[in-house]
């Protein structure tokens, strides 16, 4: 079976579960990929500080990253960073 492209960025990129790629733009004037990633709605997150399993609380407005080039395209990863509440009620991004 053939993979998607979402699913080709997700192994090269790595990213453990349950992160998703989900969306792939090619902009070939500027010559740059861009890479959406995402945390599944109603998935928990572990606390980065504690470990506390919790919902997420919130997510942080789209963020981007530069990232390793893919052949001459840059590549750039985009974020709406979610956060979770650990045991110290401070949320933290995950």
């Amino acid at each position: 079976m053939e993979e998607t492209v979402n699913e080709h960025y997700r192994r090269l990129l790595q990213l453990p579960e349950p992160w998703e790629v989900t969306a792939v733009e090619e902009d070939l004037i500027r010559q740059r990929v861009a890479v959406r990633l995402a945390w599944p709605a109603g998935k928990p997150a572990n606390c980065p500080v504690c470990g506390r399993v919790a919902g997420i609380y919130d997510r942080l407005e789209e963020r981007s990253w530069r990232h390793l080039s893919v052949m001459q395209y840059l590549l750039e990863l985009r974020c709406a960073v979610p956060r979770c509440e650990g045991r110290h009620w401070c949320p933290k991004q995950v």
